[in-house]
């Protein structure tokens, strides 16, 4: 494999996922085949979102635990990453993710 495409695959490719804005709990968020979560960052307020269950898999098995994600919420487009994707200790689905704003 050409090292220079290797470089853009793995460090040029973005991965983007579409979240809005939640205002239920989080088992009623899970109910409706959405995964809650929370965006932050330093310039950021906390805000809690819903990312749906297949989109996320998707581009979390795409990308990997490091890679940045475009996270669309409400028009506005931030550069994300996943700092934590808390699973259930026996099935194995993923409950919550903690998004950290990058740029």
């Amino acid at each position: 494999m050409n090292f220079s495409y290797f470089y853009y695959f793995i460090f040029e490719t973005m991965f983007s996922l579409e979240a809005k804005i939640r205002t239920e709990n989080a088992r009623e968020t899970r109910e409706a085949d959405l995964i809650p979560g929370v965006l932050y960052g330093k310039d950021v307020p906390s805000t809690m979102i819903a990312v749906g269950v297949s989109e996320f898999i998707k581009v979390y098995r795409e990308s990997g635990k490091d890679a940045d994600i475009t996270l669309t919420v409400d028009g506005k487009k931030y550069t994300t990453r996943v700092q934590e994707a808390q699973r259930h200790p026996v099935r194995g689905n993923i409950l919550h993710i903690d998004f950290i704003v990058v740029a």
